[in-house]
């Protein structure tokens, strides 16, 4: 995990005309310690950033893997934050790490039926799937990526097909904000 001067250094690395104003630890992100950035420039205006770091609570994928696999998707024009820098010399943290632009929105969906939830998951989904792979960087075969899903899924097998069952789960309570690398409600423009 991140300390407060820790995040002020890689600020003034990444950033060293903008000042860090505050931070906040992020809940989400599955594979890794989600920060919020925030930044003040000389001319007095603000921006956000986000810090994923590959630490202790990191899925074991390469940062610098997901950090390209992000860059092709953005240029490729799906609606997700813009990847920023990437760190994997482990100088200013004990763990690679990378930045990518604040995109304010929900995983959750909020004020929407499931079923509105459902089919904008499924338009991203879609959306990603038209992207063709000689586009993006070779990635390793995942064949079951159970650790990862949030136990507040259903998982549901179907013979060799598995799926993520939503109609009957339950939202987690979740206090604070939520960290996602693409927003279900409000687009980015």
């Amino acid at each position: 995990m991140a300390v407060k001067n820790d995040l002020r250094l890689i600020a003034e690395l990444h950033f060293p005309n903008a000042k860090l104003s505050n931070t906040e630890r992020l809940r989400g992100g599955v594979s890794a310690d989600v920060y919020l950035l925030e930044l003040m420039q000389p001319n007095g205006g603000n921006f956000q950033v986000v810090l994923r770091c590959h630490g202790h609570t990191h899925s074991g994928h390469d940062a610098e893997l997901e950090f390209r696999l992000l860059q092709s998707l953005y240029k490729s024009g799906l609606p997700i934050a813009e990847p920023l820098g990437i760190d994997t010399s482990c100088d200013l943290l004990e763990h690679p790490y990378l930045l990518m632009e604040f995109v304010d929105g929900t995983s959750t969906g909020e004020g929407s039926s499931i079923n509105e939830c459902i089919e904008v998951m499924a338009d991203a989904l879609a959306a990603v799937h038209r992207i063709a792979t000689n586009k993006l960087p070779t990635l390793p075969l995942r064949i079951d990526p159970l650790p990862e899903l949030p136990s507040f899924y259903r998982l549901v097998r179907n013979g060799t097909n598995c799926a993520v069952d939503f109609r009957n789960s339950i939202k987690p309570n979740i206090a604070g904000r939520e960290f996602s690398c693409i927003a279900i409600s409000g687009q980015k423009t």
